[in-house]
């Protein structure tokens, strides 16, 4: 296999250049959206036009021109951009707030705050500078993700935060989108800082023989990364990882408004549907408290909800497979359509415990709730010991109990082992925002994933994100079902976050309003 990168050549390329680079990448993009969303649409079994359609805005170019607008901002302040705050807690670790972050945002997420933690005092941009000065080698990016925006901001991450030419091997399912990707990073591979190899795993396992390439980023799953380690022949390459996660959903036990479960029960199946549910932050353990008063309210309206939603699946290779061998394991789990919820006690031993399902799985799991204290602790050390993975978690609760266990909260949010932690916000918008780090654990073992992605503040070593937002918030959110117009407000939001400017702004805002009014009649 003929490999066309020159890594000596992208190390020499100056600041100046690397800009012209991110800016004619961001140029291309906005040409080629549309049809990226058309095509994925297609590639998932949807039309472009419908609601399920559209979500690819969501997952596809917008976080992409995000990184891309976040990754000019970094350049141009040589690795250190401007953060909006930070602070140091009583425990000693360093906050940093990332998000929201300039004044659209600031308008749009009034209510949601995204903060960086690390172990000590906070760094930035260390890392960039060293691996700037020491022009580091190749770097080989596997894909095989069902999200087609993560091969993309891969190669960005590994080109601009680690200043490494890139060769990434995109998987059959992307091969519809080769026109997309290729067109997107013409500059680059014209310039030969990046190479696309589209290609199943035979290409892959050929790739990996190639001795130019210094470190190997997986996103995948564990079997894969396990092989690449284990048939390595180069001691010197080093491998970051992301494998997935039994993502947990822990739901505080409190007083609620029938408006309120109803709600959160739409948040929650929402996050389960978004792409079919084959991403890696969906929620797959349910954790809720055993005596809590409304939790047979809350099971029969997640019933329910999931009910409405029992005709929509995307197409996903392997994945009939994956939900067959599941369901044999639980047969006495409930069906709705795709997707199936299970009962499960803490002690059982269960592959949902164990490892990412990707097949629409539920397990609800009911603890010991004497009082929330005590309920927190043992939902923290059920999450951090039994359940695999550590790259995101949901925590739900109430405001009022919030501000009664306020300093309980804030201690188990502390201890919960994950790289990203969202309190009432679904950790997909911590992902799709691309200024929060996304991995693992700070203290993560190679056989959970390790290393980050996304990393557009250059922070150093990120312990993890806490991302908290409104319990019910004031404005629909466009990943919450039903979302109308999501289709023409995908295309204006991305519209603004590539460029914000009055103009988008405005068009933006009649969009949102339509959406916001069309909403608004529906649940009259």
């Amino acid at each position: 296999m003929k490999l066309t990168i020159a890594p000596k050549r992208w190390s020499r390329v100056n600041s100046p250049n690397r800009l012209y680079y991110l800016e004619s990448c961001r140029n291309n993009l906005l040409r080629i959206a549309p049809f990226w969303v058309e095509e994925e649409a297609h590639l998932r079994g949807h039309m472009p036009g419908t609601e399920e359609g559209a979500e690819s805005w969501l997952l596809g170019p917008i976080p992409v021109v995000r990184t891309l607008r976040y990754l000019i901002n970094g350049v141009r302040s040589g690795g250190r951009p401007r953060v909006p705050s930070r602070r140091l807690r009583v425990d000693g670790r360093s906050v940093t707030r990332v998000f929201p972050y300039g004044f659209h945002e600031g308008l749009l997420f009034y209510d949601t705050e995204a903060h960086v933690w690390s172990i000590g005092e906070q760094h930035q941009g260390q890392k960039y500078r060293r691996a700037r000065d020491s022009q580091p080698g190749a770097a080989l990016v596997l894909g095989t993700s069902s999200l087609s925006c993560i091969p993309v901001v891969d190669i960005l991450n590994k080109l601009f935060c680690e200043h490494r030419a890139v060769v990434c091997k995109i998987p059959p399912r992307f091969a519809r989108l080769q026109p997309v990707f290729e067109a997107l990073f013409h500059p680059l591979v014209r310039d030969r800082h990046v190479q696309l190899i589209f290609g199943d795993e035979e290409v892959g396992r050929e790739l990996l023989d190639q001795p130019i390439f210094d470190t190997i980023h997986l996103t995948g799953r564990p079997e894969t990364y396990q092989e690449i380690l284990e048939k390595n022949r180069y001691t010197q390459r080093s491998f970051t990882a992301e494998l997935g996660c039994a993502t947990p959903a822990v739901i505080l036990p409190g007083t609620w408004s029938e408006s309120e479960l109803k709600f959160q029960v739409r948040h929650l199946v929402s996050a389960l549907t978004l792409y079919g549910g084959y991403t890696c932050f969906a929620p797959q353990v349910l954790i809720l408290g055993k005596h809590w008063a409304y939790k047979a309210s809350f099971l029969k309206a997640l019933k329910s909800e999931f009910s409405k939603a029992e005709k929509r699946d995307d197409i996903y290779a392997g994945i009939p497979d994956r939900r067959h061998r599941f369901r044999q394991e639980h047969p006495r789990a409930e069906h709705f359509g795709p997707r199936s919820v299970v009962h499960l006690g803490a002690d059982d031993e269960s592959s949902l415990f164990s490892e990412e399902a990707y097949c629409g799985m539920l397990a609800v799991v009911e603890l010991e709730d004497d009082n929330i204290p005590n309920f927190l602790n043992r939902a923290v050390r059920f999450c951090n010991q039994r359940l695999w993975g550590d790259l995101s978690c949901l925590l739900v609760v109430d405001p009022a109990t919030r501000r009664r266990h306020e300093r309980e909260i804030a201690h188990g949010i502390s201890e919960l082992e994950y790289g990203t932690v969202g309190v009432n916000s679904f950790t997909g918008l911590a992902f799709a925002s691309c200024v929060t780090p996304w991995g693992s654990y700070l203290d993560a073992t190679q056989d959970t994933g390790n290393g980050w992605v996304h990393n557009t503040f250059f922070f150093d070593r990120p312990e993890k994100t806490v991302m908290e937002g409104p319990f019910v918030p004031k404005m629909p959110w466009p990943w919450v079902k039903p979302f109308p117009k999501l289709q023409t407000f995908g295309k204006a939001l991305f519209e603004l976050e590539a460029h914000p400017t009055p103009l988008t702004a405005g068009r933006f805002i009649k969009q949102f309003g339509a959406s916001l009014w069309k909403n608004r009649r529906q649940q009259r």
